[in-house]
């Protein structure tokens, strides 16, 4: 047996089979020397720490604790406090607190039961109909462009081109099947099952499909599976009849029998919805602008040499980039509404909310310990359709990996809940906040009167405990702060407009604003950006369950660990790279003294040489759906690079404030010599 059978029976929470594999690897000789034997360590005391073996696991972890290596002395401090936390809790009850009776089950013996709807079916179709306008307004609005400039030369008359918008529309939305299909097959080497193959991997879901289609008098969705690690799961089609289901082999298996029924289930969901068609349109156009901007960012990154020419063909890669984002933007209301209902549907085909709310926490542990270089495709092209957004899968990944308890993950979900960041931020992701889809799913096992996996009382409880006026006066301001250069600019307008009589001139008042824009973008940055001085050693999970975190707001930071990537798959106009310490993954931003476009273009370059070697980054902490963090430090053993983005953003807004000032004057002067 191998260490990686005792890390998969680990994962599976099979703790007492984890504990002798595990034993069995550190007690031989030969593995003593081995670089996995402290994984293997770490993985035993976390095996121990499920079988409510806590002291043989505070036993490993002092042992780790006195380890040289400063990643897993990190690590060993991580895990004691968390060993803490639960000796306390142990020790004391409170009025909610529910002892595990044997007698309550974690599903029902059912798989079609009746749970109510989280909210009216009006908002899914509002949703739906809200989505299909704007895309289909969007289509008019470039043919009226293009009339403007067509019309003079054809003479074509203007009903003619939005006939023809129509045409194109429809038309669109009747081949984008075929062409998903023809970019699935050529691109990811699909291969295309049937239900008794399916069988193979889970009977369970080959069984709830069958019914549930034969019950909806439709054919079961053709089904396919694609040989990629990434854990992802989507839906797409044209109607419940043309429809596909496709799975990866990195979700088959991280996931038991019961929790690939489970996200079968929320999948067939989405077929039975009615949007299909547009989503499917949608997420067409996403990987086809997403293609068109690799080919063309590939054209400098893989030949630095080129003359100038093509390397001008690559910047356009931007223009892509941007439609790219730009669809998936208009795509985000309908796929977070449609969220809810397709979670709602799967626990009312399976009986089993406890089995969804695993399989979300698992695959986004898998999502977060992808390391490939580059990262696979599937992440930013499936982002949209996929069962869970990948961009937040660091936090709940984190939380797992380090206690393999689901009750302990809910301590990163208070601040989904209860923080109105997160409600704010979640305007700008495709899925409902994990801990909302939790606590909904938890309110079905309890309606079901089923034994809650998850422990949504003491987090809720927890929750209530914080200090309100604290959470929302910080929002509050930080807000304001967040968006201080457009408050301020359309405040000097303002006051521009109101004393224009002594300007004189539209000049006048636009230098204002720019001075304004200016003033924000100074305030903002002294805010952001604070002095780092580290009092005292940090570590990740504590960070990122603080229920108070914002992405304004930043912690000064210095972590150990390893460049693990560039997530060009993110969906940010700036440079992101990955940074994992022994406690989890985090984002780390470079920011460019050209701003947003010097991120984009210039990131590869600058962070390459450190990829795949282990460094030290510096910087600040922030927490948003994801943590990252705004570096200003980062060295391995061979090279170190220093930029300054609280000087540059300074320099910036100092530079907006001088040409104001500048327009100003001539503003001025030229009005004193005309009247003068």
């Amino acid at each position: 047996m191998s260490l990686e059978d005792g890390i998969r029976a680990l994962q599976q929470q099979q703790y007492s089979e984890a504990i002798q594999l595990l034993e069995n690897y550190c007690k031989d000789p030969s593995n003593q020397n081995s670089p996995t034997y402290i994984q293997a360590l770490m993985g035993l005391a976390r095996a121990y720490r499920g079988n409510q073996q806590r002291n043989k696991a505070f036993t490993i972890v002092h042992t780790l604790n006195s380890y040289p290596d400063p990643q897993v002395k990190q690590w060993a401090e991580s895990f004691i406090s968390i060993l803490q936390v639960e000796e306390k809790a142990t020790n004391k009850t409170t009025p909610i607190e529910t002892k595990y009776d044997p007698d309550i089950p974690l599903r029902t013996p059912n798989f079609d039961v009746k749970v109510p709807l989280p909210k009216a079916k009006i908002y899914l179709k509002i949703a739906s109909i809200v989505t299909y306008f704007v895309i289909f307004l969007i289509w008019v609005i470039i043919s009226f462009i293009g009339n403007y400039f067509i019309q003079p030369i054809y003479g074509i008359p203007l009903l003619t081109v939005l006939g023809l918008t129509l045409i194109l529309y429809f038309g669109l939305l009747l081949i984008s099947l075929w062409g998903l299909d023809f970019l699935q097959e050529k691109i990811y080497q699909v291969q295309w099952i049937n239900l008794t193959q399916l069988r193979n991997y889970s009977s369970e879901t080959a069984t709830i499909l069958f019914k549930i289609c034969r019950s909806k008098k439709v054919k079961t969705p053709r089904l396919g599976i694609i040989d990629d690690r990434v854990p992802v799961i989507f839906t797409y089609g044209l109607f419940p009849k043309k429809a596909r289901i496709i799975v990866t082999t990195g979700l088959l298996k991280s996931l038991r029998d019961e929790e690939i029924a489970a996200v079968y289930a929320h999948e067939l969901g989405h077929v039975f919805q009615g949007n299909l068609a547009i989503m499917t349109m949608g997420t067409m156009v996403i990987q086809l602008t997403y293609i068109f901007y690799c080919f063309l960012k590939s054209i400098y990154h893989n030949n630095p040499k080129l003359n100038q020419i093509l390397r001008g063909i690559s910047c356009l890669s931007i223009l892509p980039y941007l439609g790219f984002l730009l669809t998936n933007f208009l795509l985000f209301y309908l796929s977070r509404t449609r969220e809810d209902y397709a979670d709602h549907f799967a626990v009312e085909a399976t009986g089993n909310p406890n089995g969804l709310g695993r399989a979300l926490v698992k695959i986004a542990y898998a999502l977060s310990e992808q390391k490939q270089i580059p990262l696979s495709p599937l992440i930013p092209m499936t982002r949209i359709l996929g069962i869970y957004d990948a961009k937040a899968a660091l936090i709940p990944g984190t939380a797992y990996r380090l206690t393999c308890d689901f009750s302990q993950v809910g301590q990163t979900f208070i601040w989904d809940i209860f923080n109105p960041w997160g409600m704010w931020l979640e305007l700008n992701s495709p899925h409902p906040l994990i801990g909302k889809r939790i606590r909904t799913l938890m309110n079905y096992s309890q309606f079901l009167n089923l034994k809650n996996e998850f422990d949504m009382n003491t987090v809720l409880m927890e929750g209530n405990q914080l200090n309100k006026r604290k959470l929302y006066g910080n929002f509050s301001k930080e807000l304001l702060i967040f968006n201080a250069q457009w408050i301020v600019l359309i405040g000097s307008i303002m006051i521009g407009l109101f004393i224009k009589d002594y300007l004189e001139t539209s000049i006048g008042i636009l230098s204002l604003g720019i001075i304004g824009f200016g003033v924000g973008l100074v305030l903002q940055t002294w805010i952001m950006y604070p002095k780092i001085t580290l009092s005292s050693p940090l570590d990740l999970y504590r960070l990122i369950c603080d229920p108070y975190g914002s992405p304004l707001t930043g912690y000064p930071v210095q972590f150990q660990g390893k460049l693990i990537g560039q997530s060009q798959g993110f969906y940010q106009l700036e440079s992101t790279i990955m940074f994992q310490d022994s406690s989890g993954t985090v984002f780390a931003h470079y920011s460019s003294p050209l701003g947003a476009l010097g991120n984009f273009f210039l990131s590869w370059t600058k962070t390459k040489p450190l990829i795949n070697s282990e460094a030290t980054i510096m910087g600040w902490l922030r927490r948003g759906i994801s943590p990252w963090i705004d570096w200003s430090h980062l060295s391995s053993s061979h090279i170190t690079l220093k930029h300054y983005p609280r000087f540059w953003s300074l320099i910036r807004g100092s530079g907006v404030i001088i040409v104001g000032l500048i327009l100003l004057i001539y503003a001025i002067g030229t009005h004193r010599l005309t009247t003068g």
